[in-house]
């Protein structure tokens, strides 16, 4: 429940799991009568809160973002946004910065950043620098996966993201 103190902040919510990966219903024998929550719960209760602008997760390790529409909020609604781990190929962080736009709108920037380390391990010792680059391209050498895949689309990364301002 949303307390007064709340109604004029803006709301984001980080979590491990994404609105489609939350889906195991499987009841705890112990506690036949708890109620089990799932991604679209979330993403519904999510959308009562005009306050409420993003939810950031990993889970997948892909680069996605997902607009949600609020039946309760007139369609308005906020924005999912997925990112890639730190430990595999690209490995990149994710910088959100919110604008007030000051007509009404909000912008979310969603940036992703690699680190500062080249994709080559050259040189010799230990440097901070060295030891980044060597993860680098150890990551960049998954045998098992698709690491292109990971990146996401170009909309997935470097993008603004806007929606009305809820106050």
């Amino acid at each position: 429940e949303q307390s007064n103190n709340a109604d004029d902040r803006l709301v984001i919510v980080i979590s491990h799991h994404t609105s489609f990966t939350m889906d195991n219903t499987e009841q705890n024998p112990s506690k036949p009568e708890q109620k089990l929550y799932t991604g679209p719960d979330l993403v519904e209760l999510f959308g009562r809160y005009p306050n409420m602008i993003a939810w950031v997760n990993g889970h997948t390790h892909r680069n996605t973002i997902l607009a949600h529409e609020s039946k309760q909020r007139n369609k308005t609604g906020f924005w999912e946004i997925n990112s890639a781990s730190c430990i595999d190929y690209a490995q990149q962080q994710r910088l959100i910065d919110v604008v007030d736009n000051r007509d009404g709108t909000l912008s979310i920037f969603a940036v992703v950043l690699d680190h500062a380390a080249p994709p080559s391990t050259d040189g010799s010792g230990y440097s901070v620098e060295r030891m980044a680059s060597i993860s680098r391209e150890l990551a960049a050498n998954q045998w098992f996966d698709d690491p292109l895949a990971k990146l996401g689309r170009a909309e997935d990364r470097n993008t603004e993201l806007l929606l009305a301002a809820p106050f």
